[in-house]
């Protein structure tokens, strides 16, 4: 009788042991689940600014959350003198931006995120006056009748996971 009172509790320990190990694991998946939502912030696909340069060309920054390995895709469009929009690459494994800024000097741009100078660009100087699919589709333009609504809608269409 004594070995099955020590069996029992040998037992008891052991599947103590289990529930704690599991506990713990479930406490630092809990962790990084909480971490990933806090940093990376998915859901958060939308225009992060719009505004206008100092010689009248609107412009705007667009979010698009794609998935967990590779967040956000960031582009910023830029109207050349036609009014066609321009696309400009600033990331595509980003978390979400949470504010930027844009200054325009001539043909450059410096994109801010979060106050720090973040990437600059060069501008396209050629001006599309007919956006064409083949413009569309190589040269990443779209056209000038799409509101700033309408290019987040084509941004999310082209670079979301849905």
């Amino acid at each position: 009788m004594h070995s099955r009172v020590s069996h029992h509790s040998a037992t008891a320990r052991s599947s103590g042991g289990f529930i704690r190990f599991f506990s713990v694991v479930g406490i630092l998946l809990l962790l990084l689940i909480a971490w990933y939502i806090a940093t990376v912030r998915p859901g958060q696909s939308g225009i992060v600014l719009t505004g206008e340069s100092p010689d009248g060309r609107e412009y705007c920054i667009v979010q698009t959350y794609s998935n967990l390995i590779e967040p956000y895709q960031v582009s910023l469009y830029v109207r050349d003198a036609a009014g066609s929009w321009r696309w400009h690459y600033l990331e595509h494994e980003d978390n979400a931006w949470r504010s930027a800024r844009v200054e325009f000097q001539g043909d450059q741009v410096v994109v801010y995120r979060n106050e720090k100078p973040f990437r600059e660009l060069e501008l396209d100087r050629d001006v599309i006056e007919k956006v064409t699919p083949t413009h569309t589709h190589q040269e990443r333009a779209l056209p000038a009748e799409l509101t700033v609504d309408e290019v987040a809608r084509l941004h999310h269409l082209r670079y979301g996971d849905d």
